[in-house]
């Protein structure tokens, strides 16, 4: 999905929980140098069913790539909204 770079952004946090079988591969320091601000992500449902975020893609094609950074791939994917409120984050 893309969005018009012209409409403004609503904040949404989320909290993302995987299972079953996951992997992941995380490039030491890469979190550090973007202070976990991230101008895109990938995150689509394989052809295989297991799901894939990417928090520093390679390109902007919105697909997995090989040279893509900090990846998970996992079975299953919960998505639980998330509420600031005043002593922080809390689900919903």
């Amino acid at each position: 999905m893309r969005r018009d770079s012209k409409a403004p952004l609503d904040t949404a946090p989320v909290l993302l929980a995987f299972s079953g079988r996951v992997n992941y591969a995380f490039v030491d320091g890469n979190m550090d140098e973007t202070a976990g601000d991230y101008s895109d992500i990938t995150l689509v449902q394989l052809d295989d069913g297991r799901y894939y975020l990417s928090l520093d893609p390679f390109g902007n094609s919105g697909r997995p790539h090989d040279d893509d950074n900090d990846v998970v791939v996992a079975d299953r994917l919960a998505v639980f909204p998330q509420v600031l409120g005043k002593d922080g984050l809390t689900n919903q």
